[in-house]
């Protein structure tokens, strides 16, 4: 169910929350999407928006260069 395809038809590409957010073409930041575990979720897979975190409580995106690092890197895939 999460793929959005039935046994037997070919699968899609990305995930069905991945495919919903690129088909609205909202104007989303280019982080617009977390994943609470190791990996991003299969639903969200697809969406280059997408970030997995592992641990939630360990997230954090307030200042810093480290933090600014990242998110840039993230924009540029």
């Amino acid at each position: 169910m999460d793929r959005g395809v039935t046994d037997g038809e070919a699968p899609l590409k990305g995930g069905w929350l991945a495919r919903h957010l690129v088909a609205g073409n909202l104007a989303l930041p280019p982080l617009a999407a977390v994943s609470c575990q190791p990996a991003i979720d299969v639903a969200l897979q697809g969406y280059g928006g997408a970030m997995a975190v592992p641990d939630i409580t360990l997230f954090n995106v307030v200042g810093g260069d480290a933090n600014r690092r990242v998110i840039k890197a993230r924009q540029q895939r």
